[in-house]
């Protein structure tokens, strides 16, 4: 079916008269742009198409009111109309954190996909992007996403701010509306026709309202990810037992316990009832994925699109593999992706920058590689060192409302504790910063979190560097993901 022009909705006036058009379908796809959207990263754009092949384009960053008190959010909140996205995690927390809009009757074809794969004997399923679930599923919308990539680079090297830009470009325009132009009707057709024929919907349904429900509730996507680890620990259990494991990764060729090796913690390579040699295999599957990161970089050079996969990757190894020639090579490329990246955020930013438009890989590099001699350092370039201060100023007003929203469970560390006292004794600290330091210091001494040092007299005085003090590599812990 031919697709009509998209229709851009940037007003409360347009949005009503699109919901009526869209509250009449029975399933529409949805999908979402920001800048490195997230809980925190802004959505600026928010895609509707119906199985006609009409696109609705709602500019939120213009008019947020559409989703926070249009009639847009009944629409997604909506039991009756069924919501088609392809991995619908980034787009849920953005919509719940960010317009407090909690996300019903989706039907996710990235995990309607996997519980195809189940039904098949895949134990753990790998997740299918969506320009891979377009080939299998409608091969002949394919076409339609042969251009993402590029667009793709635009953003990461070159515009940061890329989805926050406006008026929208035909380009961007393009990208957004083809990403739901795919799913409806043929892709969500042919995989509801295969749950329903195979028994699945219940546990589709299920799935994907504990995946959404894991983007608001902490206890959810704890007990989530411990689910995840205890079928990883089996499924290397009954490979120990059916089988002698082979010492060569690429003589395995179970899929599962390919996965389930890449999964399992560095820290965990003891635990009892695994293979012999699993340490082995481990190691041998990080070198494997450092490898592939060394192959595209060699070959890409500075037009390698550094991405927090790629540092998250190097930090486990750097940190926890043990294996000191496998570390060695981390480090080496971790230090040539460091400066690409720094690079790149001196070109896609600029000095009115938002601090919400960095991606968090971004703000752990500016803390991990700058070491600013103040707030006007001439060798740091400007730009970025504008987003060191504002990234730094950014984490004492986290650590704030963390111990504000809960402030029995808040613990402060000693590493913490010593930069913010940093922040608040050196004269080339940023006023503001030095402001909120000195008023979260005292709030903490007053509830008895922090002790109150005692008078030195007589101290030499030295040149303190934030540095000596950050304590949150940790963060790349959490967020790598295969």
């Amino acid at each position: 079916m031919a697709t009509r022009q998209p229709q851009i909705v940037n007003s409360l006036t347009d949005c009503e008269r699109a919901l009526q058009d869209l509250k009449r379908e029975p399933y529409l796809a949805v999908d979402g742009e920001g800048v490195h959207l997230s809980k925190t990263g802004p959505l600026t754009l928010l895609q509707i198409g119906t199985k006609e092949g009409q696109v609705y384009l709602f500019d939120v960053l213009t008019e947020p009111r559409m989703l926070k008190t249009g009639g847009l959010k009944s629409i997604l909140e909506s039991d009756t109309i069924v919501k088609v996205i392809h991995s619908s995690t980034n787009d849920a927390e953005a919509l719940y954190w960010q317009f407090g809009l909690k996300l019903h009757n989706v039907f996710d074809t990235q995990l309607a996909h996997m519980e195809l794969q189940r039904a098949e004997g895949r134990r753990y399923p790998s997740r299918m992007k969506l320009a891979e679930a377009c080939e299998v599923y409608c091969p002949q919308k394919a076409a339609l996403l042969q251009e993402k990539e590029q667009v793709q680079t635009q953003w990461s090297k070159l515009e940061g701010s890329f989805w926050a830009k406006r008026p929208l470009t035909p380009e961007m325009i393009k990208y957004a509306s083809h990403d739901v132009l795919v799913l409806i009707p043929e892709v969500y057709s042919a995989m509801k026709s295969l749950v329903e024929s195979k028994g699945l919907t219940r546990q589709l349904n299920e799935r994907t309202r504990e995946d959404i429900e894991a983007t608001m509730d902490k206890q959810v996507k704890d007990r989530m990810e411990k689910n995840e680890q205890a079928l990883v620990l089996q499924i290397l259990r009954d490979f120990a037992k059916t089988s002698r494991p082979p010492d060569r990764l690429s003589d395995i060729k179970d899929e599962d316990v390919l996965i389930a090796i890449s999964k399992l913690p560095c820290d965990s390579t003891k635990v009892e009832g695994l293979p012999s040699n699993i340490q082995s295999l481990k190691i041998q599957s990080l070198r494997s994925k450092v490898e592939e990161v060394e192959k595209e970089l060699n070959e890409k050079g500075e037009h390698i699109a550094p991405g927090s996969h790629m540092f998250g990757l190097l930090n486990v190894i750097i940190r926890h593999s043990g294996d000191f020639v496998l570390k060695d090579l981390a480090q080496k490329i971790q230090n040539r992706l460091d400066a690409i990246a720094l690079r790149d955020m001196e070109k896609k930013y600029d000095r009115q920058t938002p601090i919400q438009h960095v991606a968090e890989f971004e703000k752990r590099l500016l803390s991990r590689c700058l070491r600013p001699k103040g707030e006007n350092d001439p060798t740091v370039n400007p730009v970025v060192l504008r987003l060191y201060w504002l990234h730094q100023e950014e984490s004492v007003d986290t650590s704030v409302q963390q111990s504000t929203e809960n402030p029995g469970a808040f613990q402060i560390n000693e590493g913490y504790t010593k930069k913010l006292r940093f922040y608040l004794s050196s004269p080339e600290v940023p006023f503001r910063l030095k402001a909120k330091a000195k008023n979260f210091l005292e709030r903490l001494q007053a509830v008895g979190k922090v002790q109150r040092p005692p008078p030195r007299r007589g101290r030499a005085t030295r040149r303190f560097n934030v540095r000596d003090y950050d304590d949150d590599d940790d963060y790349y812990d959490d967020t790598f993901r295969d």
